[in-house]
């Protein structure tokens, strides 16, 4: 309830700013989200192989049902809606093609790509970037870990490669060794 109040108090600024809530797919997440009056909502879900196995118990296909329905939901209540694959950079190619042109096809408006524990190299990153431009239209934006300090590195070569959107900390805070650093 704290965060919904933030949220509310935030958007009752009229600052030249879009406040976003963070909803995992559920949709107790996502009503408390929207009940927090922001004008954006970032959804996710795991999507690599050990997080489908070990910490979701599900299959490819019920977390893209779930992906889809989340988005589908979110433009219903006329909110914008940015889908991130959890652990994205360490899941199978072919199902992050089929899991991100079902949310587009859902009406996303913006992908992310998460390097959920900054396993990336500013190659790799720039190559799997332009690879997502060739099957998504939509923006793509980027959200990188610091596990071995490449999440700026990571983050500018995904730029390079036509992302149009990065998610950067003050200071690269962030959980373990934090994010890209603005």
């Amino acid at each position: 309830l704290g965060e919904q109040k933030a949220a509310r108090e935030i958007k009752g600024l009229g600052l030249n700013a879009q406040v976003c809530g963070l909803a995992r797919v559920l949709q107790q997440d996502l009503d408390a989200a929207i009940d927090s009056d922001v004008d954006y909502i970032h959804t996710f879900i795991g999507t690599s192989p050990l997080h489908r196995e070990y910490k979701l118990h599900m299959s490819q296909e019920e977390i893209l049902n779930k992906s889809v329905e989340a988005v589908e939901y979110i433009k219903d209540h006329g909110i914008i809606a940015e889908f991130s694959a959890e652990d994205a950079t360490r899941t199978e190619f072919e199902y992050l093609k089929d899991i991100y042109s079902a949310v587009e096809d859902a009406g996303v408006d913006v992908i992310n790509l998460p390097d959920t524990v900054g396993v990336m190299v500013p190659a790799s990153m720039r190559q799997l970037v332009s690879d997502l431009k060739n099957v998504v239209k939509i923006p793509i934006s980027v959200h990188c870990h610091d596990d071995f300090g490449l999440a700026v590195a990571n983050s500018l070569a995904a730029v390079e490669a036509g992302a149009q959107q990065v998610h950067a900390t003050i200071n690269g805070l962030g959980e373990r060794a934090g994010n890209t650093s603005l």
